[in-house]
This record gives C-alpha cells, sequence and structure tokens, in this order.
C-alpha cells in the first residue's frame, strides 16, 4: 500500500495555469492612522510572468486571499476588488499607538502590510474661541 500526501491546495496554481504568477505590491507598505482611524486601500499588480491577467477581471472580485489577525483592523472583502484591497482602521481610544499587519496572497505568492495607529492624545486640544454677531463699545456724548 502507497501513501501519498496531498500538498496544501491554496499554495497550488489553478490546474492549466503553468505560468508563475507574480503579486506585486503598489501602494505603501506602512500605512499611518491617526488614533481617529478610517478607511484605506491597498493596491496591488497580478501578472502570470510577463502577460496581464485577462482585463476582464479588473470588474471582477478581488482573486488574493486577504487576512489579519488585528480585531481593530477590518478587511471589507464586499468593496474590495480586482487589484485593490480596500479596508478600515477603527479608533484607538486608548493612550497606545498599535500596530498591526495585513497580508495578501495568492497561491504561493504574498506580501505584507504594517498598518501603525497613534495613540488618543490624553490632553484634548483646547476648543478655539469662535466670534459671533458684533458689538460697538465706547461712549456716547449728547452735545
Amino acid at each position: 500500500m502507497v501513501a501519498c500526501n496531498k500538498e496544501d491546495d491554496s499554495t497550488q496554481l489553478p490546474s492549466g495555469d503553468s505560468k508563475e504568477p507574480i503579486l506585486e505590491l503598489t501602494s505603501d507598505e506602512i500605512m499611518t492612522f491617526t488614533a481617529e482611524g478610517g478607511d484605506a486601500q491597498i493596491t496591488y499588480n497580478l501578472t502570470k510572468g510577463d502577460e496581464a491577467f485577462d482585463s476582464g477581471l479588473m470588474s471582477q472580485p478581488s482573486p488574493v486571499s486577504v487576512k489579519t489577525d488585528d480585531e481593530w483592523i477590518v478587511i471589507n472583502k464586499d468593496d474590495s476588488y480586482y487589484g485593490v484591497v480596500m479596508f478600515s482602521v477603527a479608533m484607538n481610544d486608548t493612550a497606545v499607538e498599535r500596530e498591526g499587519l495585513i497580508t495578501v496572497s495568492y497561491y504561493s505568492k504574498s506580501f505584507e502590510v504594517v498598518v501603525k495607529q497613534s495613540a488618543m492624545s490624553e490632553t484634548p486640544e483646547p476648543p478655539q474661541p469662535t466670534v459671533q454677531g458684533w458689538a460697538i463699545v465706547g461712549t456716547f456724548t449728547n452735545n
């Protein structure tokens, strides 16, 4: 009896693909956010050797796998599409800066993006005074 090990399908190219894919990050490797958080996107190129994937894929859902282990980073899969991964960073209401990681992969190819977020300021900025209306200051005399 001969046993065979089946390799992990997540790293194997789809059948019929003989060219090695190239997955290239085109946005920043490190993304920085204020304590308020916000939305951002990761952009990438995906090619097979020296040829681009079918241009009709541009309107299709993203073919890459995206993951993070940080609960304050949310991957917006429904808003992501070919070449773009959308994500959100929640507000950091702590006095400690934080750093997380997003991994984008296509079969055996992958890259990582570091997400850094500032801490909430312990002393909020004082509100700026505002001027409303007008007034005349002075002394009136009747001659």
